[in-house]
């Protein structure tokens, strides 16, 4: 399916990697590769689904960064990840119950909030501090 990232491919109007049958393969030259099992499908590219999927990387990355973190100022990277995670979470519920038009906000929302961890990861890291346990 031609695509920017898996995330954007529906089936049924639902993200294809939650349709039964449907597994995601790789992404290989501008397309997104799936494996499908016989039977009818029906599949689209949702742009808000783009959005709000690479949102959902992006706050899964963060969790796993700030896992890892053992220094003073541990416990605000990991509310910035709780609310990350939050608003995505919020899109994912709204894109389900509303639709595409009331998602972008939440997404947005998002994409704030990581931006605003990534600023003070990079402040953090250019006083030399890793973040990283030694």
């Amino acid at each position: 399916m031609p695509t920017k990232t898996r995330w954007a491919v529906t089936e049924g109007g639902r993200p294809a990697d939650a349709a039964k049958g449907v597994r995601f393969l790789r992404m290989e030259d501008g397309a997104a590769m799936f494996e499908v099992r016989s039977g009818a499908y029906r599949f689209g590219v949702d742009t808000v689904l783009d959005g709000l999927g690479e949102a959902e990387d992006a706050a899964g990355e963060l969790r796993d960064l700030v896992a890892d973190l053992d220094a003073p100022g541990a416990p605000t990277a990991s509310e910035q990840a709780r609310q990350v995670q939050t608003s995505v979470n919020a899109a994912w519920t709204t894109y389900a119950a509303d639709g595409a038009q009331s998602t972008d906000e939440h997404v947005d929302r998002a994409r704030a909030r990581l931006g605003d961890v990534v600023r003070s990861r990079t402040a953090v890291a250019s006083f030399g501090w890793s973040g990283r346990r030694r």
